[in-house]
């Protein structure tokens, strides 16, 4: 029995030896066919690598090139995609077989291994076995390269087709800037072709800032396309850089490109330059009558922006001053000797008015001139010389006064050169503010009120800053309180109230206070209408009779007047001082006036010392410097042509420095008791007529 089960034991598994080779081998016929067309997938992916790495173009040249290899790299990868399922299929039933035969043989090799001794059937198992375990392992070494190259395949044809899809993008990209850019030379060219000739023969000067002004809104407009240029250059600078050829038709085309926009812009620099030597020539040609304002040695020259300067031959020297004006100025220093500063100044500035022939201008004719120029009502307007020229030939050309013997050319030079050095002191721009300043104290608040008639802090300290100028240029602002304006500013709101901003009738009752600042104005007026005052009275001290001018009064003593030559230079007599409250007069007196002046006097008899001590009285009102709030700032001119006077600055501030020093001595002297003295303003109809410019220099002003 035992031998029978071991027989039917052995029968069993000799059959299922035979039945697992044959599995076996015809596995093995399949695994062989299988690994066969690995390879041959295998021999076409190295084929497509190769071809791919051997074929690579040079990318570049324009934009039909790039598409060119673009529909090549298409179909390249169509054939990719048609042989994509076959190859992953592959890979797919490569993995599984791989996986179900690594099971296979796993379980059939533990139970023969156990079960079974080696005989001539087993044997022949374990060779077939072994042969396919072979082939199993050619087929994972092939799935395994196969799928290496066929992504490495993939991985470099995206590669490629994301550089030329790059490539792609930049030259379409340059492309239309290309076109962009040219389409704006085109309108820029079509712009420059309008252009009016200028011909020097034929040029209307009144066009000429026009067209320099639409030459600039032009250069404005191409500005932009520098910029537009260097993105292009920058642009093919990177894709040469990047190893992408540009054709030499989008090379040609953008320098052509370069070339145009350079060609514009030497167009619009050499128009401007033609247009500024028109204004310049025209500009000289304007001035040709005032060279003979001066004579041999010096040369009346005209800079770019027509400010007239001098030339010294034999010195060899250049100067802004006219060589008249120079002296004029060193003339004013014999005024220095003039006790008190208000004085002083208005002397110096009536001298000038004469100099400059302005007290011969009437008011009306002023006024009128302005009219035609269109000047009138325009306070802020910059005005240029030859605006300035013109204006100065109109009004003293017309005078009404047949007696007058003006030598016009020399007259406006004089003036020129005395606006110029009142409001265009740091920098000779050739422009300055134009501001009518007339005796009418209410036209005058006009000039800064806005529509409804009121002004604000910053207003009032502008036209403030504008008339502290003058004594700026006689070397007499130290004595008004310096250029420094806000204490005068804060003075006149205080009188209004505090209010944020004032009107007429408080600048108007403020003024007639004569605040510190411009209180040389209004002895300026009583200085004129002085000029022909004549008073049946002497002198008590130089005897002059009748006295001429102002006449002063003695409000202490009985039948005491000065005239004003000595009551200027500080004489005294016996009996009376300098202390003593004196009354002014710029017109004949009456008979009431003597009558009030007689009681002044036997009420003053009354008074002590002390109680003039006790209540001092000056001839202005002051007002008082504390810590400065922000800074106000006048308009700024432009920085360019800044040119310097530097021999006038130090005449002006030799001039300044006495003048300091002669109101340090006046404030010594007068600590005691010089408070005391009162000069009144009489009324007076006498006209007085003049007009000044504002500055269009830089200055800084504090306003709380």
């Amino acid at each position: 029995r035992k031998m029978d089960e071991t027989n039917r034991r052995w029968n069993e598994a000799r059959m299922k030896c035979v039945s697992m080779r044959t599995r076996i081998e015809n596995n093995s016929e399949q695994s062989n066919q299988f690994l066969l067309s690995l390879r041959e997938l295998m021999e076409w992916v190295i084929k497509k690598e190769t071809e791919l790495a051997a074929n690579e173009p040079v990318i570049g040249g324009d934009i039909n090139s790039v598409q060119k290899v673009m529909e090549e790299m298409r179909s390249f990868t169509r054939q990719l995609n048609e042989k994509r399922p076959l190859i992953e299929s592959a890979l797919l039933a490569g993995r599984q077989q791989i996986a179900k035969e690594d099971a296979a043989f796993a379980n059939s090799s533990d139970t023969d291994g156990k079960d079974y001794s080696d005989t001539d059937t087993t044997r022949g198992v374990r060779s077939a076995n072994d042969q396919s375990k072979e082939v199993i392992r050619c087929i994972r070494r092939e799935v395994k390269k196969l799928s290496d190259k066929w992504n490495e395949l993939l991985q470099h044809t995206e590669q490629r087709q994301k550089r030329f899809d790059d490539v792609h993008r930049k030259m379409l990209n340059m492309q239309q800037q290309m076109d962009d850019l040219n389409a704006k030379l085109h309108i820029a060219e079509m712009n420059k072709s309008k252009w009016p000739a200028i011909n020097k023969k034929e040029v209307v000067i009144k066009q000429l800032p026009a067209q320099l002004q639409e030459l600039k809104s032009f250069r404005e407009r191409i500005a932009p396309m520098q910029q537009n240029i260097e993105q292009l250059n920058e642009a093919a600078a990177r894709l040469t850089t990047s190893n992408v050829l540009v054709s030499h038709a989008n090379l040609n085309r953008l320098e052509e490109l370069n070339t145009r926009y350079r060609l514009l812009q030497l167009a619009a620099e050499e128009r401007q330059k033609t247009i500024e030597q028109a204004i310049v020539d025209h500009g000289s040609a304007q001035q040709q009558f005032l060279s003979t304002s001066v004579d041999h040695p010096w040369e009346r020259a005209v800079a770019s922006n027509k400010v007239p300067y001098y030339i010294n031959h034999a010195a060899e020297t250049t100067h802004w001053d006219h060589p008249k004006m120079t002296e004029l100025m060193n003339s004013l220093n014999e005024f220095n000797e003039v006790r008190y500063s208000a004085y002083r100044t208005s002397m110096k500035l009536r001298t000038v008015q004469r100099k400059l022939c302005l007290d011969l201008v009437l008011l009306e004719d002023l006024i009128n001139v302005f009219d035609q120029h269109g000047l009138r009502a325009q306070n802020d307007k910059l005005i240029s010389v030859s605006e300035i020229i013109s204006c100065l030939q109109n009004c003293f050309e017309g005078l009404h006064d047949p007696s007058a013997i003006v030598n016009v050319p020399l007259t406006i030079d004089l003036c020129l050169n005395w606006l110029l050095n009142l409001y265009d002191t740091a920098t000779r721009t050739g422009f300055i503010r134009f501001c009518l300043n007339q005796q009418s104290t209410t036209i005058m608040f006009r000039l800064i009120a806005d529509t409804r008639g009121f002004a604000d802090e910053r207003k009032l300290g502008l036209l403030l800053h504008d008339l502290v100028q003058v004594p700026r240029l006689l070397g007499e602002i130290a004595a008004f309180g310096g250029s420094n304006i806000e204490p005068s500013v804060r003075s006149c709101f205080e009188r209004a109230g505090n209010c944020v901003e004032i009107e007429s009738a408080h600048f108007l009752g403020w003024l007639q206070r004569e605040p510190q600042s411009v209180v040389w104005l209004s002895v300026l007026h009583r200085l004129v209408a002085a000029e022909t005052a004549k008073h049946q009275a002497k002198c008590n001290i130089c005897k002059q009779y009748p006295i001429i001018g102002f006449r002063y009064r003695c409000l202490k003593c009985f039948n005491f007047d000065m005239c004003q030559i000595c009551f200027f230079a500080g004489r005294y007599a016996k009996g009376h001082k300098y202390t003593h409250p004196m009354q002014e007069y710029c017109s004949t007196t009456k008979s009431g006036e003597d009558v009030r002046d007689f009681t002044r006097i036997i009420r003053n008899k009354f008074k002590s010392k002390r109680y003039f001590k006790k209540h001092p009285r000056v001839g202005y009102l002051p007002v008082q410097t504390v810590m400065e709030g922000d800074d106000l700032q006048t308009p700024t001119p432009s920085p360019a042509h800044t040119l310097h006077r530097q021999a006038s600055r130090d005449m002006h501030s030799k001039l300044e420095l006495y003048a300091n020093r002669l109101a340090e001595a006046e404030l010594r002297s007068r600590s005691n008791s010089v408070h005391d003295e009162s000069f009144v303003c009489k009324n007076s109809n006498h006209t007085f007529s003049s007009f000044s410019f504002r500055s269009n220099t830089e200055v800084k002003t504090n306003i709380n």
